[in-house]
C-alpha cells in the first residue's frame, strides 16, 4: 500500500527545499529504470497537491558517483552544457540503459557550480518521475536556483506537442531565476514533441562496450593483466556482444574479481561463463551428471540460493517427487554429506549454508533458464514445484523464489511467468503470496513491464472474477505506489463490472483502503474528477461514490474549511456527474445518504452540503433520490442536514437558488 510519512526534523528545513510542502508527504519507496543516481538514504517526497511528480534529491554523494563513473561523455558534451545554462532546459534521447540519467546528473550538477560560482543560490539537484499517464509543464516545479532532471522514458502515454511547447516556453522565464531542466527520454516518447524542442534535444550515442569495460578497469583494479584478458578472441567477442554500458561495467567488475584468483585460465572461464549465461558450463556438467537426483539438487539448490544443505534436500525430494522419481534416502547418514555436495554441485559454503552462485555469479539465475530451454517437458512440472516450495513457507523463501522467477523471465524475455500467477489465482490460493510478489518484481521493469500492466488491465475487465480481483490487489502495492494513476485505472476497472462479484467487492475495499490516507486520498480524487471529466464512464461514477461512503478526513477538513473551496466543487461535479449516469438510482441514494450521515456528523454547515448536492436535488427528475436521501433517521438524532435541506426544497428557495422553476419542484415535494 501507499506509505506515508511525516518529513524527519532533519528535513524540516523549507527554506532550502524547493519541493518539501507544509503538510504530510507521499513517500516513494523506489525507483524504477535508468541508473541509480542517487543513495538509500535520500529522502523521496511527493507533493501530490500541487504536481503530478514526485521528487527525490539528488545527495551530493550521488552526483559525485555520477561525475566519476565510466560512462564516456560525447564529443560535444562541452556544447550541450553551453546549451542548458544558455537556454535552461535540455533533452537527452536515446535507449534504455546507455547512461542518460548520469550524463544528466553530470549537466545538473555542472549548473549548480556556475550558480555557485556567480554568487548565486544554488537549489540542488533533484530526479522528477512520472506517476501519471499524462503531466503538464505547469506542474513541473521552478524553485529559484533548483535544478531538475525529468525522466519521461517509462511515460505509459507518448507526451503531446504543446508539452514540449510550454517546456521551451516555461525556461525562457525560469532561466533568469537559475532554474534548469534536464529532460531523458526515448525516441519513441519524445516523438510528438521532437519537433518543437529539436533546437534543445541531443541524441545521446550509444557508448562503445570496449571503451567502458576498459576505462572502468582502470579506475578498480592496479593489475594491468586485464589487457591481455580484453585481448583475447573470446573475450573480444563477448564485448562486442554487449549492448548497455551497465553490462560492461558489471563486466569489468566480474574480471577485477577473477584476477585475484590463483588459477588464472579457470578465473577467465568463468568470467567468459557467466557473460554467456553459463550455458557451456552448463553443458558440460549436465552431461557429466546424468543422474535425475543429482540434476534435481542442483535446481533445487539454483532456486533457493544460498540455502542450508537440509533445506535443499528437502526441495530436491519436493521435484523428484513431481516429476516421479523415487525420493533418495534422506536418512541421518545419507547421502553423500555436507562436503560431497560442496563437491557434487561446485558449491561455496557461506553463513547461511552454501551457495552454487558464491564465485559463479548469476550461475543460479542461469540454471533455471537452462534447464527451461533444454527441458521443455519440464514447464509443468517446474511451475508446480515452485508453487509448492511457496506453500505456507517462511517469507524470505517466498520473496526468493519470487526474485528467481522474475529474474529468470527478464533474462529470457519471457511472460511464462504470468501463466504462473494465472495458475496460482485460479487454481493454488494458498501461493497467493508469491503471485503478488512476483507482479510486484516485474511490473515496473523497462522491458516486459508495459506487458504486465497490460495484462493486469485485461485482467481487471475480464469475465474471470477472481483474476479480476487478484489484478486489483496487485496494483495496489508497488504500482501504486510508483505509477499511481496506471494503478488506480486498473482499480477502477474492477468497479466497473457488471455484476458486484469478488472483482467489484476488492476494488472497493481497496480503493476505501486507499483512501484512509490523506494524501492518497488526494491522489485519488484527482484521477475520479479527470475521469469524470473524461467521460470515464461509470468506473469513475462508481469510485465517486465509493469515496462518498466513506469520506477520507482530509476531504471532511477541507469541507469544513470555507476557504478551501476545490473539495466542494470535487463533489458537486461528481454529484453531477453521477445523477446522469446509467448507475442504479439505490446507488446513488445509498451513496447520498451516507455522505450526508458523516456530514451530519462531523459538523459540516449544511449550507455547504446544500452547495454539493443542491444542483442535482432541486431537479424535479430527481425527485425519488431526494426524497430518499433526505428521509430523515429514526435513531431520534438530530439531522441539521436534512432538516435544512427539505425545508429548502419544501419552500422553493433549493430551486431558486439553482434557477430552477418552484412550482415545479414544490408540486413534486
Amino acid at each position: 500500500m501507499v506509505a506515508v510519512s511525516s518529513p524527519p526534523p532533519s528535513q524540516d528545513n523549507r527554506g532550502l527545499n524547493p519541493l518539501l510542502p507544509a503538510r504530510r508527504m507521499l513517500v516513494a519507496q523506489h525507483a524504477v529504470g535508468g541508473d541509480n543516481i542517487y543513495s538509500e538514504g535520500d529522502t523521496n517526497y511527493t507533493r501530490i497537491d500541487a504536481s503530478k511528480l514526485r521528487a527525490r534529491r539528488v545527495s551530493d554523494v550521488a552526483v559525485a558517483e555520477a561525475v566519476a563513473s565510466s560512462i564516456v561523455e560525447p564529443e560535444d558534451f562541452e556544447e550541450w552544457k553551453q546549451t542548458l545554462w544558455r537556454r535552461g532546459l535540455l533533452v537527452l534521447r536515446g535507449p534504455d540503459g546507455i547512461g542518460k540519467s548520469t550524463l544528466a546528473v553530470r549537466l545538473l550538477s555542472y549548473c549548480q557550480k556556475k550558480l555557485d560560482e556567480e554568487g548565486k543560490p544554488a537549489g540542488g539537484s533533484w530526479l522528477l518521475r512520472t506517476g501519471w499517464e499524462e503531466i503538464a509543464a505547469r506542474e513541473i516545479p521552478s524553485a529559484p536556483g533548483a535544478s531538475y532532471l525529468l525522466d519521461v522514458s517509462q511515460s505509459d502515454d507518448i507526451p503531446k506537442a504543446e508539452f514540449g511547447e510550454d517546456l521551451i516556453r516555461d525556461s525562457d522565464f525560469n532561466r533568469y531565476d537559475g532554474v534548469f531542466l534536464v529532460v531523458i527520454t526515448t525516441p519513441e516518447v519524445w516523438q510528438e514533441c521532437h519537433g518543437v524542442t529539436a533546437i534543445v534535444t541531443r541524441d545521446v550515442p550509444v557508448p562503445d562496450p570496449y571503451a567502458v569495460t576498459m576505462e572502468r578497469l582502470q579506475t578498480i583494479t592496479d593489475d594491468n593483466r586485464y589487457e591481455s584478458w580484453l585481448a583475447d578472441l573470446s573475450f573480444q567477442a563477448l564485448v562486442t556482444r554487449l549492448k548497455q554500458p551497465s553490462e560492461a561495467v558489471a563486466l569489468a567488475k566480474s574480471i577485477s574479481s577473477a584476477l585475484q584468483r590463483e588459477d588464472a585460465e579457470e578465473a577467465k572461464q568463468s568470467v567468459l561463463d557467466e557473460f554467456q549465461s553459463w550455458r557451456s558450463y552448463l553443458t558440460t556438467w549436465f552431461k557429466k551428471h546424468d543422474s535425475v537426483p543429482e540434476r534435481a539438487a542442483l535446481v533445487a539448490a539454483a532456486v533457493l540460493d544460498p540455502a542450508p544443505p537440509a533445506r535443499m534436500l528437502d526441495a530436491r525430494n519436493e521435484l523428484l517427487r513431481e516429476i516421479g522419481e523415487p525420493e533418495e534416502s534422506v536418512g541421518p547418514l545419507s547421502g553423500p554429506g555436507r562436503s560431497g555436495y560442496l563437491v557434487l554441485l561446485e558449491a561455496g559454503s557461506v553463513d547461511k549454508g552454501f551457495s552454487i552462485s558464491a564465485t559463479r555469479h548469476g550461475l543460479d539465475e542461469a540454471v533455471i533458464i537452462f534447464v527451461w530451454n533444454e527441458f521443455p517437458q519440464m514447464h509443468r512440472v517446474l511451475q508446480n514445484w515452485l508453487i509448492g516450495l511457496a506453500e505456507g513457507a517462511p517469507s524470505h523463501v517466498v520473496e526468493r523464489v519470487a526474485h528467481i522467477t522474475v529474474k529468470t523471465a527478464i533474462r529470457a524475455r519471457s511472460n511464462i511467468f504470468l501463466e504462473l500467477v494465472k495458475k496460482i489465482v485460479l487454481e493454488r490460493q494458498s501461493s497467493y503470496a508469491l503471485a503478488i510478489k512476483i507482479i510486484d518484481g516485474i511490473v515496473l521493469d523497462s522491458g516486459v513491464g508495459a506487458f504486465v500492466r497490460h495484462r493486469l488491465l485485461q485482467w481487471a475487465r475480464g469475465a474471470n472474477e477472481f483474476l479480476a480481483s487478484f489484478a486489483v490487489d496487485a496494483c495496489s502495492h508497488t504500482l501504486l505506489q510508483e505509477r499511481p494513476r496506471i494503478a488506480l485505472k486498473r482499480i477502477f476497472e474492477g468497479l466497473n463490472r457488471e455484476s458486484p462479484d469478488s472483482g467489484f467487492r476488492n476494488a472497493q475495499k481497496v480503493l476505501l483502503e486507499v483512501s484512509k490516507d490523506g494524501s492518497a486520498a488526494l491522489i485519488v480524487c484527482d484521477v475520479v474528477a479527470e475521469w469524470l471529466s473524461q467521460d470515464g464512464g461509470n468506473a469513475g461514477v462508481k469510485a465517486f461514490l465509493v469515496i462518498n461512503y466513506n469520506v477520507p478526513a482530509v476531504l471532511l477538513a477541507n469541507l469544513a474549511d470555507a476557504s478551501n473551496a476545490s473539495t466542494e466543487e470535487f463533489f458537486r461535479k461528481g454529484w453531477s456527474a453521477a445523477i446522469g449516469s446509467d448507475v442504479d438510482r439505490s446507488e446513488l441514494i445509498g451513496a447520498m445518504r451516507s455522505l450526508i450521515d458523516v456530514c451530519n456528523k462531523c459538523m459540516i454547515p449544511p449550507s455547504v452540503v446544500m452547495r454539493i448536492v443542491g444542483p442535482v436535488l432541486a431537479e424535479s427528475i430527481n425527485s425519488d433520490v431526494a426524497m430518499a436521501a433526505l428521509r430523515a433517521k429514526d435513531d431520534g438524532v438530530a439531522d441539521p442536514i436534512r432538516d435544512h435541506l427539505m425545508r429548502e426544497l419544501i419552500y422553493g428557495d433549493l430551486a431558486s437558488a439553482f434557477g430552477i422553476g418552484v412550482e415545479e419542484v414544490v408540486a413534486d415535494a
